[in-house]
This record gives C-alpha cells, sequence and structure tokens, in this order.
C-alpha cells in the first residue's frame, strides 16, 4: 500500500538503529509504536511518517514492515519505493522473526529527538516478556477504539497522548 508521507530511507535506517538491541519483529514493531507515541507527544511530528495498522498481535508500522516483509523476500503489495531500497543488503535474518543489521545505521537521518524517543521506548519495551508486551499494546486506546486489519485513525493515535488535543490542535496549523 502506498504511503505518501512515509521517508522510506529513514524508516530503514530506524530498523538498522533498533535492531542493535532489539532484534525480533513482534518487539521491533512495537518499539515502533511507543518512539512514534513519545515523539508525537513531545515534538508533535512524526519520526518517520508512517501510519499504524490494528493487527491481531498489537499496532503493526505499515511502512516499518513492509521493509522487512520485503527484506525477508515476502511477497507483497508494498510499493516500489521499499524494493529500491535493497533492505536485504542492510539486514539479515536468522529466522523469519529475529533480524541482524549488516551495518551501522546512517545516523544523519536521524534527529536527536528520533533517537531519545526511539532509544527510550527500546529501553522500555524492546526487552518486555512478550506477553506483557502483547497484553500493554492491546490495552492502548488507539488500538481498542479501532477496526482489526484496518488503520489506526491518526486522530485517534494522536488523542491517545497525554497532552493529545494540544498535539492535534498543532497538527490541525
Amino acid at each position: 500500500m502506498y504511503n505518501r508521507y512515509l521517508d522510506e530511507e529513514k524508516a530503514l535506517e530506524v530498523i538498522i538503529h533498533l535492531t542493535k538491541s532489539t532484534n525480533d519483529v513482534f518487539h521491533l514493531m512495537k518499539v515502533l509504536y511507543y518512539a512514534e507515541k513519545l515523539h508525537l507527544e513531545r515534538y508533535q511530528q512524526s519520526i518517520y511518517g508512517d501510519y499504524f495498522m490494528k493487527m491481531e498481535d498489537g499496532p503493526v508500522p505499515s511502512g516499518a514492515y513492509d521493509i522487512v516483509k520485503c527484506a525477508r523476500g515476502e511477497e507483497s503489495k508494498y510499493d516500489n519505493r521499499i524494493e529500491e531500497l535493497h533492505p536485504e543488503e542492510a539486514f539479515y535474518f536468522i529466522d523469519k522473526n529475529t533480524l541482524i543489521p549488516r551495518r551501522e545505521p546512517r545516523l544523519e537521518y536521524l534527529t536527536e529527538s528520533n533517537i531519545e524517543c526511539l532509544d527510550e521506548a527500546n529501553g522500555l519495551y524492546g526487552q518486555m516478556e512478550p506477553y506483557n508486551l502483547w497484553r500493554t499494546v492491546h490495552e492502548e486506546a488507539a488500538y481498542k477504539g479501532s477496526d482489526l486489519n484496518r488503520p489506526i485513525p491518526s486522530n485517534k493515535l494522536v488523542l491517545s497522548l497525554t497532552n493529545g488535543a494540544e498535539v492535534l490542535r498543532y497538527l490541525a496549523e
């Protein structure tokens, strides 16, 4: 699916940055969700312009997951901008759900605020016991208030923040 706001190059570098310490796909996708929430709450900006799908195992960043699927060689409906990144050259899989970076992230793509929120979310959720993380994400208001296998509406995600109304007004300007 085409996402006109997605910065694919930055998303790839974010994944590489996180895989230095969080290697399984489940944790990676949830860390990205919480990092995005932190960044929106503190800086009123998305990290790399992704949207989240409500999936059975919790919220999943669509573009980041497409990058992972592409690197695994899976057939998908991701757009060719992701294929052109050649994510399979950036990391490899030791099994279907465990990815290892082949190189260091290109930090020039990431701001200090990006790294701050990614690292904080990674510290809080990256090593959490899988079932506890699954339960935690399923209690998220934006997740609970969305339809399965559909995008989580951006306004629901923003309004789930402690300063959601303020952030929503800022983003509307």
